[in-house]
């Protein structure tokens, strides 16, 4: 259970010394290292249920529980652990039964060892930027695996507190510091004690417009390369302001005159165009890459339509695909990552599976390797 405000203020009012950004970055700084030493091994929420349903002793299959058991062995002795995102607690959110949520939780506690990925949003803003400065640099394209792990409380973002200054600055920092380390002792068990917005309208609404766009603009693209390349657009134009929040913090004007000054459609078109002239930038910026790659895929195939769950569903993938080293998922998501010309599956380095048996070899393998 997270301390009381009192005693999260108590513990910093004789350190004033230390900002709270540094603060924070030290602690994000050794979650990363943490993390550093271990395969991630990435569930979707069907993998958690069952794995849920194994540890209660009613397993829906025996590879279930020598799955379970596999991956305690793995976590407690420092070789692997299984990151969340905001993504899944939204789906987890969903469930009506608090008990179910409460279950999940305490499995996601043990397997996760804390650590989660960070808010979508940001993910975006930290990879657009790190390949920027990688191109510019002309250094290696790849995603920022050492920058998006974080504590499970922090993963909606939010790491400040969300109230006007108060009090002098060091007042401020002193309550932004205690701020940090409530989110940081929160456990996905009592995060996921409350109910979440059921959104499951919305997202029903989202993939009737989703269809129907594609069916109205499907005479637009005639080869599949055009259709990718107005989805990367789509997806960097929705998320310029993000983008420039990324470009911002990385670049000053010494770096990139006029950084802050270019409009988040300008911050867009320079992603868009990055990733559009260079297949290795693509994959360095895998939740804006992978996401427009199945939408291109669905969209490619005239007689599929999108399903309210593929909002998830894709951001599981990208999440997966980015920064993990194996994901557990449903066989329709495992056949669309390796359908077409993208082949996602096997162009990342993160090996994937669906069946429970074939799942259960492939982390026995991953973690012998280790």
């Amino acid at each position: 259970m997270a301390k009381p405000a009192s005693k999260l203020l108590n513990r910093h009012r004789g350190r004033i010394g230390v900002s709270a950004k540094a603060y924070r970055a030290r602690h994000l700084m050794a979650l990363v290292r943490k993390a550093a030493g271990r395969k991630a091994i990435y569930l979707d929420l069907n993998y958690w249920i069952d794995l849920q349903r194994a540890s209660s002793g009613a397993a829906r299959q025996a590879e279930h529980a020598e799955m379970l058991n596999l991956l305690r062995e793995a976590v407690s002795e420092g070789q692997a652990f299984c990151p969340p995102s905001a993504g899944l607690f939204m789906e987890i959110g969903k469930q009506r039964d608090r008990e179910s949520r409460i279950a999940l939780g305490r499995l996601i506690d043990e397997l996760s060892v804390g650590i989660g990925l960070m808010a979508d949003d940001d993910v975006v803003a930290v990879e657009t930027a790190h390949m920027l400065h990688a191109v510019l640099a002309r250094k290696p394209l790849r995603p920022p695996r050492d920058q998006i792990w974080v504590p499970l409380g922090c993963m909606l973002g939010n790491t400040t507190p969300p109230i006007p200054p108060l009090g002098t600055r060091q007042r401020q920092q002193l309550l932004e510091k205690a701020w940090f380390d409530a989110l940081a002792a929160a456990r996905a068990e009592d995060l996921l004690a409350a109910e979440s917005d059921d959104m499951r309208g919305a997202w029903g609404e989202l993939a009737r417009d989703l269809s129907e766009g594609s069916q109205a603009h499907a005479h637009e693209a005639t080869t599949f390369e055009a259709l990718l390349d107005a989805e990367l657009r789509g997806a960097a134009d929705a998320s310029a302001a993000i983008i420039k929040v990324g470009g911002v913090a990385l670049f000053d004007d010494a770096t990139m005159p006029g950084a802050r000054e270019m409009t988040p459609e300008a911050w867009a078109k320079t992603i868009y165009l990055t990733l559009r002239a260079s297949p290795d930038a693509r994959k360095a910026v895998p939740s804006l890459y992978v996401r427009a790659g199945l939408h291109a895929l669905v969209r490619w195939n005239r007689t599929q339509k999108f399903k309210p769950n593929d909002i998830h569903d894709f951001a599981h993938a990208a999440a997966a695909l980015g920064y993990c080293d194996v994901f557990l998922t449903e066989g329709p998501l495992k056949d669309l990552l390796g359908r077409g010309p993208l082949n996602l599956r096997d162009a990342s380095g993160c090996r994937v599976a669906s069946a429970p048996a074939e799942a259960l070899a492939l982390v026995r393998d991953l973690l012998e390797r280790a």
